[in-house]
């Protein structure tokens, strides 16, 4: 496993850590859990920013984003 792909590994279970830690809080509030699916793949993806100085946007595309956007979908009935 090469270092960009630990550190997707690394990132995502940061964000998991911070949303149980955020969860504890919100459930001593007596507030609602959130929940949040993640889905993570390594490799190469096209970023770039499209549009004028009155409207952008940034797009990602790529296989890259394909298979992480497929793998977090698989949580939907968790």
């Amino acid at each position: 496993m090469g270092p960009d792909a630990r550190d997707a590994l690394a990132s995502l279970l940061e964000i998991r850590a911070g949303m149980e830690a955020l969860n504890h809080q919100l459930a001593a509030e007596g507030a609602p859990v959130m929940r949040m699916r993640l889905g993570v793949h390594s490799g190469m993806v096209l970023a770039g920013s499209i549009g004028s100085g009155e409207r952008h946007e940034s797009a990602i595309r790529g296989n890259t984003l394909t298979c992480a956007s497929r793998s977090e979908s698989l949580e939907k009935d968790c």
